[in-house]
């Protein structure tokens, strides 16, 4: 009796990487915003930054693949930490607001 190969989901592996739900399929986007959407996206995780002092870092095995998938995927030259980056680059830029607040709040609770 054979067995059947494990055929690759494409359109599966790209939602989940883009952290879409599969679950959530028939909401309608709008062609534009979603272009908009991914032209954002290219120029800000995308783009290839040199990294001339590096350091490691441990990620859940999990996300190395997702992310793994993604890198190979664009067929570029971004390497997974120049993705990882340039993510947490826009993470502490788009808090910043809120990471200051509870620094704040810490350098308070210190002071006597």
């Amino acid at each position: 009796m054979k067995t059947e190969i494990n055929r690759i989901d494409e359109e599966l592996i790209k939602n989940i990487i883009a952290g879409d739900d599969p679950s959530e399929q028939g909401v309608e986007q709008n062609a534009g915003t979603k272009a908009k959407r991914k032209k954002d996206y290219h120029s800000v995780f995308l783009e290839i930054n040199p990294l001339s002092e590096r350091h490691s870092i441990y990620i859940s095995n999990g996300i190395y693949n997702k992310i793994s998938i993604l890198i190979r995927l664009l067929g570029n030259k971004l390497t997974i930490g120049g993705y990882v980056d340039n993510v947490l680059k826009q993470h502490l830029e788009q808090y910043s607001s809120e990471i200051s607040e509870i620094i704040n709040q810490q350098i308070s609770k210190l002071k006597p």
